[in-house]
């Protein structure tokens, strides 16, 4: 397939371009080139066929040298297509109507995306942190440092188990919400104190295994 009809221009920086494979269409990718980026384009195409199938232009695309910093993420359909702008926001396009769906707020400090997990959330990165983000308002959701040894390279989303790679380290990551709410409960040393019982935060936590169950000891004590 010829995407573009005029052959790259040599320069200073190496031509960089991305394919992002569309899940549930086997044959389907979404397609970047550099020229494309800085214009906000991206083609999804049927690669076995040749034949375009949709084609999407908003905002400039946030610039990248680093193929391991993607501009795009499909959600876990592949009805949904995120794409990281210049000015740090995401826009969301509906695929196979060629529409905008939203954008969100600026994503502090993020420059490649990772992957969206299987409720919706974006799951961004920067230079050595991994950050969660709201896919209606881009809200910040929560953030880590790599906690490994020598440069985060690269990051890959299978579901809602994150797989980071680095120098000298390799890491996995359960990033479903109650998946962490099991870690943290299971490791409560022991009951709630008398200003845990009190705080309306957390109260689900309270009532929800595997955290300290909500009830007063045999001489009226608070556990």
């Amino acid at each position: 397939m010829n995407l573009e009809r005029t052959p790259q221009e040599p320069g200073n920086f190496a031509p960089t371009g991305q394919l992002l494979p569309r899940p549930g269409h086997h044959d389907e990718v979404a397609v970047v080139t550099d020229g494309w980026a800085d214009h906000g384009r991206v083609e999804v195409w049927d690669v076995r066929r040749g034949t375009r199938t949709a084609r999407l232009e908003g905002a400039p695309l946030t610039y990248t040298s680093e193929v391991t910093k993607r501009w795009m993420a499909f959600s876990a359909d592949g009805d949904r297509l995120a794409a990281l702008g210049q000015d740090h926001r995401v826009e969301w396009w509906r695929v196979d109507d060629e529409r905008r769906a939203g954008r969100t707020r600026p994503l502090p400090n993020a420059d490649g995306l990772l992957g969206i997990t299987p409720d919706g959330t974006l799951v961004a990165r920067s230079s050595d942190s991994i950050s969660l983000f709201s896919p209606s308002d881009g809200e910040p959701l929560g953030h880590f440092a790599w906690p490994g040894g020598g440069y985060l390279r690269t990051g890959h989303l299978v579901g809602d188990t994150l797989r980071l790679l680095g120098d000298e380290d390799e890491l996995r990551i359960r990033l479903s919400p109650s998946h962490w709410h099991d870690v943290v409960c299971a490791a409560v040393p022991g009951d709630y104190s008398p200003a845990q019982r009190a705080e309306p935060r957390l109260k689900q936590a309270r009532e929800t295994p595997p955290c300290p169950a909500d009830q007063p000891f045999r001489d009226g004590r608070s556990r």
